[in-house]
């Protein structure tokens, strides 16, 4: 009975009543990108560069960075005229952020004021950062739109293939369970992969009938593929989102085929935020230009800046991804731009002795809160063998960042033999981009 009455219940009376009770602006927000998401591209820019322009005075009044930095580059925010302008302030990198850690974080909010996030990167570069309550509020109203595109109303049931034991852990207690029945949404920790799991998963997913069904790329193949192999019937969805890893066009037709939905990708990041997801209609990458501003650099870098995260302001973030803004425009009607191509995530699942595997995301979760290493890449050549290449922060490294690390890999891959090798720097791809998880071990033996 609860499985049927949960979505109304959940969508028109207690998200509204959580809203009115915390004084939330969360469906305020929602209502009010969901009702412009069809405007014109010249009142999409207009709107954008209003909250562009605010975001940048802000930074510049109340950071001590920003101060410098605009001033050294002979920038004034107040006399910003264009979008064009902005290539006057030099790029912001996952680096600088560390290294100008504090002085990024604005004057006008007590640290006690802000949530922190960190980031393990997408490239093996561990990162942490502040954001504005506010900010979140916002963020959250933008992937619940994002969601609707790929068929999920607010108060549906949402299955999600992701996180780790560190970010699902706090869902197992008394309030995160209540929270989760109340909104009809389910976390399937994704960090250890074997048929056993994911025929459990097959099981509850049937019984839990989720509306759409979240998982990394990685982990969405495995389970594809897992049904298929046993010739099993699939949940029930509407659609099938793909996140934090790169779906390739092979990739979502063999999930569109074992899921028998259609699957819609988005893009994003803990640091750059809920950037951009496909509509409904032509499957392109739109960009919520709501909650952020895109650009490519001349190198082909995305760079991100944040409207909304006044606590800690993220101007012209470079998230090392590679990507092209298509000067056309959708004829889905929205008048964001969109993505012609994205080249994002690059990492591989690692085995453990007992034959089971471990996506890559496993470690920028595990590294993501350890300030004493600035890069990391994992490399197995043998089933029973981990070797961890980083490069140490001196000044914030300490012992006890390795027996962190150990312990927990330890835990979750069982008895391997684990070597840490610490390294000046890690070579990059051609493209760029870190490799930060390496499997040499017979892709023959690949579930992917």
């Amino acid at each position: 009975m609860w499985r049927l009455i949960q979505p109304n219940l959940t969508r028109w009376f207690i998200i509204p009543l959580w809203a009115i009770i915390t004084r939330s602006p969360y469906l305020d927000y929602y209502q009010k990108i969901r009702a412009s998401q069809k405007q014109p591209r010249a009142q999409v820019n207009l709107e954008q560069f209003k909250q562009l322009k605010k975001i940048l005075i802000h930074a510049y009044e109340t950071t001590t960075y920003y101060k410098h930095c605009f001033d050294t580059a002979g920038f004034s925010p107040y006399r910003l005229m264009d979008f064009q302008g902005l290539t006057q302030i030099p790029v912001l990198t996952k680096e600088k952020v560390r290294t100008n850690f504090d002085d990024l974080r604005s004057r006008k909010y007590p640290e006690n004021s802000l949530l922190k996030r960190a980031t393990g990167g997408s490239t093996g570069t561990p990162m942490q950062f502040y954001v504005t309550k506010k900010r979140e509020i916002f963020h959250a109203a933008t992937i619940a739109l994002n969601y609707e595109w790929a068929g999920l109303r607010l108060g549906e049931r949402l299955a999600m293939l992701w996180g780790s034991p560190f970010e699902t852990s706090k869902y197992e207690n008394i309030r995160g369970k209540i929270e989760n029945i109340v909104l009809g949404r389910c976390f399937l920790s994704t960090f250890v992969l074997s048929d056993a799991i994911l025929k459990k998963y097959l099981i509850f997913l049937k019984r839990f009938r989720p509306k759409v069904l979240l998982g990394y790329t990685s982990s969405l193949l495995a389970f594809a593929q897992f049904i298929e192999k046993n010739k099993l019937i699939p949940p029930k969805l509407a659609s099938v989102m793909s996140g934090a890893e790169t779906l390739h066009r092979y990739q979502r037709e063999h999930l569109e085929q074992v899921f028998r939905c259609p699957v819609f990708n988005r893009y994003g990041g803990r640091d750059s935020g809920a950037v951009a997801a496909e509509c409904p209609e032509q499957r392109n990458m739109h960009i919520n230009s709501n909650l952020v501003y895109a650009e490519i650099s001349p190198e082909g870098h995305i760079l991100i800046t944040d409207l909304w995260n006044e606590g800690m302001p993220f101007i012209r973030y470079d998230t090392e991804d590679q990507g092209i803004i298509s000067p056309v425009h959708c004829s889905c009607g929205r008048g964001t731009p969109f993505f012609q191509k994205i080249e994002g995530r690059i990492h591989d699942l690692l085995l453990k002795p007992n034959g089971e595997w471990v996506p890559g995301e496993f470690f920028p979760h595990l590294f993501k809160d350890i300030r004493g290493i600035k890069q990391f890449q994992v490399i197995q050549d043998e089933i029973t063998t981990l070797t961890l290449r980083l490069v140490k922060d001196e000044g914030l490294f300490t012992e006890k960042d390795i027996e962190y690390l150990r312990a927990h890999i330890l835990e979750y891959f069982g008895a391997i033999k684990l070597h840490f090798e610490y390294v000046h720097e890690l070579p990059s791809l051609p493209s760029g981009k870190y490799q930060f998880t390496v499997c040499n071990i017979s892709k023959n033996h690949k579930p992917l």
